[in-house]
């Protein structure tokens, strides 16, 4: 195993732990309907001693991107479950809910 110092993985074992990080979060994301954040923090806090706010920051950094894979690939089979108006009320939600827990 790499050697682990204040959060940061060194080594190509290290990026190679974090490339199948990734992996498992984008498959429990696309197939678990589950958000990445639910393997990420963890790993990232337990496993590769990141402190908590840069293991949640970097969670909610890929959030976006996993996300992203997500919808092109639903729009991709078929689009007609996603519900736009929806999302974007609740993105709209999400953007307000997160500005203030961030103050919080």
């Amino acid at each position: 195993m790499s050697n682990t110092l204040a959060g940061r993985t060194e080594g190509q074992e290290g990026q190679v732990l974090i490339a199948a990080l990734g992996v498992a979060a984008g498959f429990s994301s696309g197939f678990l309907g589950i958000g990445g954040g639910l393997l990420l923090v963890p790993v990232l806090t337990g496993l590769l001693r990141y402190p908590i706010e840069r293991a949640v920051g970097t969670s909610l950094a890929t959030v976006v991107f996993i996300s992203l894979a997500g919808v092109l690939a639903e729009w991709e089979v078929n689009g007609a479950h996603i519900r736009w108006t929806w999302a974007l009320v609740l993105g709209a939600g999400s953007l307000v809910g997160t500005a203030l827990g961030a103050r919080i």
